[in-house]
């Protein structure tokens, strides 16, 4: 499966991530000097909506390329029990 790592060098963005193991309903990444978090990893098989703020910048960098036939529009069963 694709793995992911994400980060946000200016400006804002928020990341829901759901799976069968667990979920985190937002994850904020900032800039660097705003907060301490500086990137989040996405492993395999789990599933992640992107809101990216105004005016803010982020770099995914991804193991493979971009397959729209693998793109997962809706939330699968996950942990939280959450429907999107």
């Amino acid at each position: 499966g694709k793995l992911e790592f994400m980060f946000v060098p200016i400006g804002l963005a928020s990341v829901e991530v759901h799976s069968a193991s667990g979920c985190d309903e937002m994850l904020f990444l900032d800039e660097p000097k705003q907060k301490p978090v500086y990137g989040i990893f996405i492993p395999a098989n789990v599933w992640h909506r992107v809101k990216i703020y105004p005016d803010s910048v982020l770099v995914s960098i991804a193991s493979t390329n971009f397959d729209p036939s693998e793109a997962i529009a809706d939330l699968p069963p996950c942990a939280c029990k959450k429907t999107a």
